[in-house]
Parts: C-alpha cells; sequence; structure tokens
C-alpha cells in the first residue's frame, strides 16, 4: 500500500553556539593561534591541539563565559566541542583543554621573552592593540583577568 508507509524518525538536535563563532574568528582574524605557535611554540613533546589553539579555545571561553578559572574550561569544550571543532576546522580531545595544558600555556607565555614576541607579533601593524607591562604569574590562571580585559578593549575598538 502506497499510503501506509512510515517516514523515517527524525532527530533535532539544537546547541546554542552564542557568542562562540564571533569570538573564534575575531581572534583567528587577528592571528592569535599562528603568532602563538610561530612566537612562543609547544615544548617537543607536545601532541594533540597546538599552544596556538589551545590559547584561542580558551581566550574564547574567558570572554564569553567571562570566567578565567582553568577548572571549567574543560567541560565548557566538550559541552561545545561539535561547534568549536567546526569553527577551528581540527579535531579536540577531552585531555587536550584540561588543567595541565592549559598551565603549560600560561607557563611558557610567562617567560618575558616569548611574552613579548607574541606581544609585539600581535600588536604590530594594530593601532588598536594597548601594549602593557609584563603580567606577573602568581597563581594558577592569575594575570588572565588583564588579558581578558586588554583582549576585550582590542575586540571592542575593532567592532
Amino acid at each position: 500500500m502506497l499510503g501506509c508507509m512510515t517516514p523515517p524518525a527524525l532527530t533535532i538536535t539544537s546547541t546554542r553556539i552564542d557568542d562562540i563563532p564571533l569570538l573564534i574568528g575575531t581572534l583567528i582574524q587577528m592571528g592569535v593561534p599562528e603568532l602563538y605557535d610561530r612566537e612562543v611554540k609547544d615544548h617537543g613533546h607536545h601532541e594533540g591541539l597546538s599552544g596556538g589553539w589551545l590559547l584561542t579555545v580558551w581566550l574564547t571561553f574567558i570572554l564569553s563565559q567571562g570566567d578565567h578559572a582553568k577548572s571549567h574550561v574543560q567541560e565548557w569544550v566538550m559541552r561545545h566541542r561539535e561547534v568549536l571543532e567546526k569553527l577551528i576546522q581540527q579535531p579536540i580531545a577531552e585531555r587536550d583543554l584540561n588543567d595541565d595544558r592549559l598551565g603549560s600555556v600560561l607557563k611558557r607565555l610567562s617567560h618575558r621573552e616569548r611574552w613579548e614576541a607574541f606581544e609585539t607579533a600581535l600588536c604590530s601593524g594594530r593601532s588598536t592593540c594597548m601594549k602593557s607591562k609584563m603580567i606577573h604569574w602568581s597563581g594558577p590562571g592569575c594575570g588572565w583577568i588583564a588579558q581578558r580585559r586588554r583582549v576585550t578593549t582590542a575586540l571592542k575598538r575593532r567592532g
């Protein structure tokens, strides 16, 4: 019988993406992933997402959620994994944005020469970038508040 066929089940999944595409796009446009990977570099045994992509996703979390705590990033990334992978065009493993990995990015950025090279590359030719004095990291996640303010100011001036 022609009229008795049951249509296949349709599954609809809805995911809130909020400001994630805008933030990722802006950070990519600013060159954050490439500049970190070029100026700061990962240590020789690093696997998974590069430090530049870790920093980009982490800054997206900080700016989107208004939270600089490393301990909340991994859970947030796993909730938004599908959209993040599509935006950065790379797979994200659960271990990629754990506390240890994020701590490694912070530690590498806390070296004065690396930070200054990264900041100089990020700000070269940009009148909207506001250089600051070196931030001294005194504990897990410390200093990112100042970074967030500076990045937020740079983003607002571009908009």
